[in-house]
C-alpha cells in the first residue's frame, strides 16, 4: 500500500488564500466561486519546490493543459482539480521540468506572486 502524502496544513491554506486573478492563467475569468481556476501550473511548481514533488502535465479538451503533482510513490496531489467538473479526464500525461516551465516570463511572474504571498504566511 502506498503512503499518502499530506501537504502541511499551513501550506495548503496559504496557497488557497493566495490564489487571485493575478496568479491565474485566466485572470478575467477568475472568481472566488472557483478560486482554483487557472492556478494549476503555479501551484504545481510551488509544491514541487517546497515539497519535492514532481510536476505532471496532461491535456484535456484537445490541447488544453492541466498540471498537478506526483510524489515518489506515484500518489497524485492535485490542489486545483476542483476547477473542473467531476469526472474530468486527462490524457498524454508526462512529467515536466518546472525550471523549464518558468522560462515563460508570464508564468514566472504569476509564480513569483503566488510564491511570495505563500511564503509570507509560513509559520
Amino acid at each position: 500500500m502506498k503512503a499518502e502524502i499530506r501537504i502541511p496544513a499551513w501550506l495548503e491554506s496559504a496557497i488557497e488564500i493566495s490564489w487571485a486573478p493575478e496568479t491565474s492563467f485566466y485572470p478575467s475569468r477568475w472568481n472566488s466561486d472557483n478560486p482554483a481556476l487557472g492556478q494549476c501550473a503555479v501551484t504545481a511548481i510551488l509544491l514541487s519546490e517546497l515539497c519535492g514533488l514532481q510536476v505532471v502535465r496532461g491535456t484535456y479538451r484537445g490541447n488544453r493543459r492541466h498540471y498537478w503533482n506526483v510524489d515518489e510513490d506515484g500518489n497524485i496531489i492535485d490542489m486545483t482539480l476542483s476547477q473542473f467538473p467531476p469526472g474530468m479526464r486527462f490524457h498524454d500525461e508526462q512529467v515536466v521540468n518546472p525550471k523549464a516551465m518558468l522560462k515563460n516570463k508570464l508564468l514566472m511572474h504569476r509564480y513569483t506572486l503566488l510564491r511570495e504571498a505563500v511564503l509570507g504566511m509560513e509559520p
